[in-house]
């Protein structure tokens, strides 16, 4: 009897619904349907109040956001998630993950914010790897710029300075180090023994 008790406690809050004042409510991350039931909020939908009668969550796409296009919202759940929606695209971080839930993303028509390239084979917008760029919003580039390409205009860039020293075609630090050394330890040889050879060709 217990557990069967305990069952059905279970099951009542697996749903999440409550009956308060005669009338069915909904928790956080859920609308009420027209079957009287409560659903999760769609992808790309969220919904922070508690114990609401709403039909219909809140969409992501917030038009009134700051002037850096980025706000802090709640989606799917209580969770806090970030996302951006100047370029028409509610970009939602869940779990490190991007995924985009306005309009079908796709390669044909997924356009990318700055410092985001398109990466064609996965359909969705990756950030720039380390030391690269992308100075540009709503764009389809597939890949991004070396720090080393930078100009002095280039907006909302992060280049470190180490990054300058592993531009394409350059030695690593490492590398330049060991040449440095080898450079210091052969030059007093070379200074010695270069009129010495030079004398015996002059000779021969």
């Amino acid at each position: 009897m217990l557990a069967f008790t305990c069952l059905a406690l279970f099951a009542s809050l697996a749903i999440s619904v409550t009956r308060s004042d005669h009338r069915l409510r909904c928790h956080k991350g859920q609308y009420l349907t027209s079957t009287a039931t409560c659903l999760p909020c769609p992808r790309g939908t969220f919904m922070p109040y508690k114990l609401h009668t709403s039909k219909q969550c809140i969409s992501c796409l917030d038009p009134e956001l700051d002037a850096s296009g980025y706000k802090e919202t709640k989606c799917g759940s209580s969770r806090k998630n970030l996302h951006v929606s100047r370029i028409r695209r509610s970009e939602i971080a869940h779990g490190g993950e991007v995924v985009y839930s306005i309009q079908e993303a796709s390669s044909t028509n997924l356009t990318c914010p700055r410092n985001y390239y398109l990466d064609v084979t996965q359909q969705r917008c990756s950030r720039c790897p380390a030391c690269s760029f992308l100075d540009q919003e709503a764009h389809a580039q597939t890949s991004c710029d070396h720090c080393s390409q930078r100009q002095p205009d280039n907006r909302l860039v992060y280049c470190p300075k180490r990054c300058d020293d592993e531009a394409p075609g350059a030695l690593p630090t490492w590398a330049r180090f060991i040449v440095g050394a080898l450079v210091m330890v052969a030059a007093p040889f070379l200074f010695i023994m270069s009129p010495l050879l030079l004398n015996k060709l002059l000779n021969s």
